[in-house]
């Protein structure tokens, strides 16, 4: 008997020491090799934690010949975020994705996530001249213009296709429209967790003027603080906002004028789903 309660112990002990080792959160950077200017491309970075072990917080920018910014929170399980760019000269678009994670059970690890991507921005006309260089036809054979001939005292209408100077300031206006007055978004926690954090955040992209966010779970209250274009901006707009019980979602409406230039932009803000998953982030738990 005193042999099989020592067995008993012994097992327990070798149970309670055994360490749980839990597989880190696999992140990848889904984006093409190249774009052609003026061409839409889509960055996506996705985060796998199917057993919902960590909490994770990663920064992803776009710097180069397109720019842009966003935040990935992952409370575990499968998250993703997708940035669209629009590259507006040739070069490279550089891709940052850094942050960092915190394990939601024993030991409660923390690591950091640093990854990048490079895509190559070439010019839109390098196809665009599908007939290339030809050679010359030879003179006097019939062929093609050689045996042509140019007058160059045909005269010209310069009249045509003339751009009056009330035109010109009319397209001028409506390009102008076509920025937006807001450069950029932020949307920062005012609930307990994660409070004064950016939970979000965006760069504006011409002629968009709707956008969609999604607060983390835990985060019901927020703060929306917006940077104009320039100084001569005047924007019209509430900053903080709580959702309240039986409340999933907000739609805020911001008006934004520079001069006779006058824009209204729509912005979504959700609660993330609820679940009853503990986690913790950085020394904070929550559940």
């Amino acid at each position: 008997m005193n042999k099989l309660l020592k067995s008993l112990i012994l097992f327990a002990m070798l149970i309670i020491t055994i360490p749980i080792v839990n597989a880190q959160p696999n992140v990848s950077i889904s984006a093409p090799s190249s774009v052609k200017v003026g061409e839409t491309v889509k960055v996506t970075v996705s985060v796998s934690d199917p057993n919902q072990n960590y909490s994770v917080k990663l920064n992803i920018s776009a710097s180069g010949a397109a720019r842009g910014s966003d935040i990935l929170l992952s409370d575990g399980g499968n998250s993703s975020k997708t940035l669209t760019l629009t590259p507006s000269s040739t070069g490279s678009i550089n891709i940052s994705v850094n942050g960092d994670w915190a394990q939601n059970a024993p030991p409660f690890t923390e690591s950091t996530y640093k990854n990048g991507k490079t895509i190559t921005v070439v010019s839109s006309s390098n196809s665009s001249n599908s007939g290339g260089s030809s050679t010359p036809s030879r003179p006097g054979t019939g062929e093609g213009l050689g045996t042509g001939s140019y007058n160059s005292d045909v005269p010209k209408d310069e009249t045509v296709n003339k751009e009056t100077e009330e035109e010109r300031k009319a397209r001028e206006l409506e390009e102008r429209k076509k920025v937006p007055l807001i450069k950029s978004i932020k949307v920062y926690s005012e609930s307990e967790r994660l409070k004064g954090e950016v939970v979000s955040e965006v760069n504006t992209e011409d002629s968009k003027f709707e956008y969609g966010f999604t607060l983390p779970r835990g985060v019901d209250a927020f703060k929306l603080d917006l940077t104009p274009l320039n100084d001569k901006v005047k924007l019209d707009y509430k900053q903080m906002y709580k959702l309240d019980a039986g409340h999933d979602k907000v739609d805020i409406i911001v008006k934004a004028t520079d001069g006779e230039i006058s824009q209204e932009f729509k912005f979504q803000v959700k609660k993330s789903a609820e679940s009853k998953v503990a986690y913790s982030f950085g020394d904070r738990k929550y559940t």
